[in-house]
């Protein structure tokens, strides 16, 4: 079986997507800020 390396990949899914959309929520903000 290999659900460890699944579940390693799922967690490292997350964590990019998490990191993406607090840049992505950022970038939002700077616009808005600019604007």
């Amino acid at each position: 079986m290999h659900a460890d390396c699944h579940i390693d990949d799922y967690a490292a899914s997350l964590e990019a997507n998490s990191t993406l959309k607090h840049h992505v929520d950022g970038f939002t903000a700077q616009l808005a800020v600019e604007s």
